[in-house]
């Protein structure tokens, strides 16, 4: 193994690599408890997360300035001799996208003011109103006029964009309140130019930091979605691709994991999104995907215990958004071929019946989708929720759309348009399966 970078000689562990992701606010709450506690016991890693910050707060506190030309030709010869070399460039910047390497190295080489505004120039345009009531035509009409002018959304957390802006267009896909179709078509036209733009030649959506499978399975999915409404074959190629990337990134367990991690670290949170777009993908014809599907669906009730509740990693191990994760893996199973009188499903749903009472009082609109999809597809009419940020009430929200996410579990990282995206997608009218017929994806 290298040497610690910062010289102090500690011998590296192999989680070192996520505390850059960790610094800058990266990952789900379960993914950054758990890194937190390693991180204590550990003093690579611990030693590693100091030398980031030192960086971090460098590149933060360095005052505005115009580069010298030597610098900045310092700095292309540096990356362009990483580009070519056989073992890549150094750990210390291994995490960071292409630009944000060339800042690193200038602060590496005495640049640091040139290197801030690097960073900032990769930042996306300001746009969009942050909160609003929601005007009359309900929350695809408050999508719509907080889409920014390329296209995007704003999410509180800046590296869950895509992801956020793949969830508005999904709900404007499935929109059925008030909004105009022409105004929605035009949203989501819009909303594909910007995810277009995001793709990298490798077919993944967005920036590639640990917590982005999230992203790139929520872009794939919309990307299936909008080319499946329009036909437009540019949206269905973009589509292709992300599927291919989603099914090489799959664990030989079966299940996904974070962005680069390590064999066998496959989560059940990060499993979700995949498994649905391809089960969608394969809908649509994939016809070589089904073994993909089959590996997943089958590690995903690998972490089911007897009681029916679903694992983060495997049976047994609980989560604080296991409740989460059960109502999803009810939504994959089904969509994946099971219906509702699958022993199995009918165990969790029972679970997640069960448990409603006690709910968590804490606001969670992606926790109360997922357990509107799953009654929906595999229970029936859901029992009133107490305390949840919008009342289910048999297949639907009848509660007022809400784009105020303050005390939402996940408010930190997707903000107000992550609420109503989700608000909207757990009201919209295709969500019910047809009487009598499992809704196998789609």
């Amino acid at each position: 193994m290298r040497n610690h970078p910062s010289g102090t000689g500690a011998r590296t562990c192999p989680r070192a690599v996520d505390a850059p992701a960790w610094l800058q606010g990266e990952g789900d709450a379960v993914w950054r408890v758990e890194f937190e506690r390693h991180v204590q016991a550990c003093p690579a890693c611990a030693d590693r997360l100091a030398t980031y910050r030192r960086i971090l707060d460098g590149l933060r506190s360095a005052p505005d300035a115009d580069a010298a030309g030597v610098v900045a030709a310092r700095v292309m010869e540096r990356v362009r001799h990483e580009a070519a070399s056989d073992r890549g460039p150094a750990r210390i910047v291994d995490w960071m996208p292409r630009l944000a390497r060339a800042a690193a190295a200038v602060l590496l080489l005495g640049g640091a003011a040139w290197g801030l505004f690097a960073l900032r120039a990769i930042r996306p345009p300001e746009a969009g109103p942050w909160t609003a009531e929601p005007p009359e035509g309900g929350t695809a009409q408050w999508l719509i006029a907080a889409q920014r002018s390329d296209g995007g959304w704003n999410a509180a957390a800046e590296n869950f964009e895509v992801g956020v802006s793949a969830a508005a267009i999904l709900a404007l896909l499935r929109a059925g309140d008030g909004a105009s179709t022409k105004a929605r078509d035009g949203a989501i036209r819009n909303g594909m130019m910007f995810l277009l733009a995001a793709q990298n030649d490798t077919g993944f959506f967005g920036v590639e930091f640990s917590a982005a499978t999230y992203n790139h399975g929520l872009a794939t999915l919309a990307a299936l979605e909008a080319a499946d409404r329009t036909g437009d074959p540019a949206w269905a190629a973009a589509a292709g691709r992300g599927v291919r990337r989603l099914a090489a990134m799959q664990d030989a367990s079966g299940g996904w994991g974070y962005v680069r991690a390590r064999p066998g670290d496959a989560n059940t949170s990060a499993s979700v999104w995949p498994i649905l777009a391809l089960i969608r993908a394969a809908d649509r014809g994939y016809d070589d995907l089904r073994p993909a599907i089959d590996r997943g669906l089958d590690w995903l009730l690998s972490t089911v215990d007897p009681t029916g509740f679903m694992g983060y990693r495997h049976a047994g191990d609980a989560s604080e958004a296991g409740e989460t994760t059960t109502a999803a893996g009810i939504v994959c199973l089904v969509h994946g071929g099971r219906d509702g009188g699958d022993p199995v499903v009918r165990t969790m749903v029972d679970l997640l019946r069960d448990r409603n009472a006690q709910r968590d009082p804490a606001a969670d609109v992606y926790r109360d989708f997922f357990l509107a999809e799953a009654f929906a597809l595999a229970g029936g009419p859901a029992p009133p929720a107490a305390g949840n940020s919008a009342s289910i009430k048999g297949a639907r929200i009848h509660a007022p759309p809400t784009v105020d996410p303050s005390g939402d579990r996940w408010s930190s990282v997707g903000g107000p348009v992550y609420a109503a995206a989700f608000t909207t997608l757990a009201a919209g009218p295709d969500r019910t399966p047809e009487p009598g017929r499992p809704r196998g994806g789609g």
